[in-house]
Formats: structure tokens, C-alpha cells, sequence
């Protein structure tokens, strides 16, 4: 009687033991799948900066004439709406970056 006691106990235990194994495993394989994600964002969203191409300054007139004041009118329009795609696409890059880290951090804890 005694020894199927001890058993059910050992078995209940091990049964205990596994689960809690298995937990813990599922739980760092998710964490690395999200550790890869986040560090996967957020080399884009370096990329994205490191790579910024802006339209190159024109070099500045000696005197400044109606058609100086055109090509740099022309210039700053051609800037303005490069500033506004790059500062568009680098805030969602920011944005998945953050999204991936807080996910990561909220996991770890």
C-alpha cells in the first residue's frame, strides 16, 4: 500500500516537473523569436537612418539674383518633399523598432 503511494506521488511529481519544463522551454523559444524580431527592426530603422541620401545643398550665389532665388526655391521643394517621405518612412521603422523592444521587455518579465 505504502509503495503505490510513493509511486502516485513520484508520478504526479515527475507529470509536475515536465510541465514546468515544457513551459520554460516554449517560454525562452518565444523570447528569442522575439529577441530576433526586435533586433531584426531595429537594424532597419538604423539602416534607415545611416542611409539618409538628401538632396545636396546648392552652392550658395555670390549675389543673389532673381534666378538664384529660383533654383533655390526649386531646391527647397525638392527637399521639403524628400524630408516629408524620409521622416515618414523612418518614424514607422522607429516605430516598429520601439513596438519590438516593449514586446521583448514585457516578455523577459
Amino acid at each position: 500500500c505504502d509503495q503505490n503511494v510513493g509511486e502516485g506521488m513520484y508520478s504526479e511529481l515527475a507529470t509536475r516537473t515536465t510541465t514546468k519544463e515544457l513551459s520554460h522551454h516554449e517560454c525562452r523559444v518565444a523570447e528569442k523569436r522575439m529577441k530576433e524580431s526586435m533586433v531584426s527592426r531595429c537594424d532597419k530603422y538604423q539602416s534607415a537612418i545611416a542611409q539618409a541620401t538628401p538632396p545636396a545643398f546648392p552652392t550658395r550665389p555670390s549675389a543673389w539674383t532673381y534666378d538664384e532665388v529660383q533654383k533655390f526655391i526649386t531646391f527647397a521643394e525638392t527637399y521639403q518633399s524628400w524630408a516629408t517621405e524620409y521622416n515618414a518612412s523612418l518614424e514607422i521603422a522607429k516605430q516598429d523598432c520601439d513596438e519590438s523592444t516593449r514586446n521583448h521587455t514585457a516578455h523577459r518579465s
